[in-house]
């Protein structure tokens, strides 16, 4: 069954993973600054052939130019993982990392 979720539901699923919002990473990056709005993006999986499918976009490493790595949510699977623009400029996967904070440690 395909689960349906919106931008509210999905921003619930992270705040009740984070109670801290001054959390940051190893490179410094604060939460508070790089949580954005959720919005689905095509994303491109090339580890068993080449599939495109829409995740939450969630955090984005460098909001302004979003040029940086991206945190995404994958709803059916309930798994954030880790992507980046690649030269054409398409969203391509890193790899599932679990929870949110495990996925952002792995940046």
């Amino acid at each position: 069954m395909k689960v349906i979720m919106n931008p509210y539901e999905v921003k619930e699923r992270i705040y009740v993973e984070i109670k801290d919002w001054h959390i940051t990473n190893v490179d410094g990056c604060s939460l508070d600054m790089y949580l954005v709005e959720p919005e689905k993006a095509p994303i491109k999986c090339t580890f068993n052939g080449v599939t495109t499918t829409e995740y939450w976009i969630v955090f984005e490493e460098d909001p302004v130019n979003r040029t940086g790595i991206k945190i995404f949510y994958n709803e059916e699977d309930d798994m954030f993982g880790l992507a980046k623009p690649d030269e054409s400029g398409d969203i391509v996967s890193l790899g599932h990392y679990g929870t949110f904070l495990n996925t952002l440690e792995a940046m």
